[in-house]
């Protein structure tokens, strides 16, 4: 049985918000920042254990080409995102989140 992934709240509106501000930024960036956050997430599926573990039980992965990672719990059952994170945002906001 394969993983599915899930996102909390606040992480999809934080993905969401990544895509339109790429798009605008440069038509197609968008599309393509969401393709590697999706080519990623399926490695996560395949083995979140590749990913270092930051706070546990939280995981994290680092978006090829782009500023930002995703910060992640494996339930066994599903992966669930709770941060996608931009590398220049404040840090200690992040980590109040992960607790």
């Amino acid at each position: 049985m394969s993983r599915s992934i899930g996102f909390k709240p606040m992480a999809l509106r934080e993905f969401d918000k990544a895509i339109s501000r790429y798009e605008r930024d440069k038509p197609g960036l968008g599309g393509r920042f969401a393709t590697e956050v999706n080519s990623l997430l399926e490695r996560v599926k395949a083995n979140p254990e590749q990913f270092p573990q930051i706070a546990s039980p939280v995981r994290k992965a680092r978006v090829i080409d782009f500023p930002y990672s995703i910060y992640f719990v494996d339930s066994r059952q599903k992966i669930i995102v709770v941060a996608v994170h931009h590398g220049s945002r404040d840090p200690e906001k992040l980590k109040r989140r992960l607790r």
